[in-house]
């Protein structure tokens, strides 16, 4: 904590510093930044997680595992274009607003994971959350970047890719720490029902997370900013 305290004071007074601090004076940048920290971290938390239940508990292969991951990956990538034709249309907030929604009842869905809950089940609900998280990277970088002056857009860029991986690395830990520290002891050595209820927790956990970036969403400025009507035009 040290450590980040006087790197952060250190990079204020710098004329070029590696990361500007100062962009988090914007209010919609910041809050987008929250957000996009938020989604990223429930991707990347659920990737690992789901392929730990799956194949230590739920007794499935690890081919299983990477199928249940590859449709929302698809979806995703399909879906990106398109989020972006929607949110020069109709701005950023209804975009994060109904992706946050979707990722909020998703991770909700998957507190209630037991040893046979099916594969078919596990594919689609990880689909959904994907096309979810679709709505909410790109209107939330953007969003943010736009809310910035112009010499402070690469900047905003950095901090966005760093709080983004920060918040990835720490939050998985988090939630992987939670899994493991609130599963049931198990007397029963061919029964996995408390492991499966340290997933369930730390799912838990994260639908608190992903409920809190979906109030954040209403704080967003829902017009397309003009600076994306003149990149239009050109």
């Amino acid at each position: 904590m040290t450590s980040l305290t006087t790197f952060i004071i250190r990079q204020l007074h710098l004329k070029q510093p590696i990361l500007e601090f100062r962009v988090l004076r914007y209010k919609t940048f910041t809050i987008t930044t929250i957000i996009g920290m938020i989604a990223f971290l429930g991707l990347i938390a659920a990737e690992t997680i789901l392929p730990i239940y799956m194949q230590i508990m739920a007794g499935y292969t690890s081919f299983e595992s990477g199928m249940v991951i590859f449709p929302g990956a698809l979806l995703s990538g399909f879906l990106s274009p398109i989020t972006g034709r929607i949110f020069d249309r109709i701005g950023a907030r209804k975009l994060l607003i109904t992706g946050l929604t979707i990722l909020t009842i998703t991770t909700l869905m998957y507190t209630r994971l037991t040893v046979h809950t099916s594969l078919s089940y596990l594919t689609i609900v990880f689909a959904i959350r994907m096309a979810g998280i679709s709505m909410i990277t790109m209107p939330a970088t953007t969003a943010g970047l736009n809310e910035l002056p112009d010499k402070l857009i690469p900047h905003g860029t950095a901090m966005n890719n760093t709080m983004r991986q920060v918040a990835a690395s720490i939050g998985t830990g988090i939630l992987v720490t939670v899994m493991t520290v609130t599963a049931l002891d198990v007397k029963d050595s061919e029964s996995f029902n408390g492991l499966v209820h340290g997933v369930n927790i730390a799912f838990y956990v994260a639908t608190a997370l992903s409920a809190i970036a979906l109030v954040l969403s209403f704080y967003v400025k829902g017009d397309v900013h003009l600076k994306d009507k003149e990149i239009g035009r050109k």
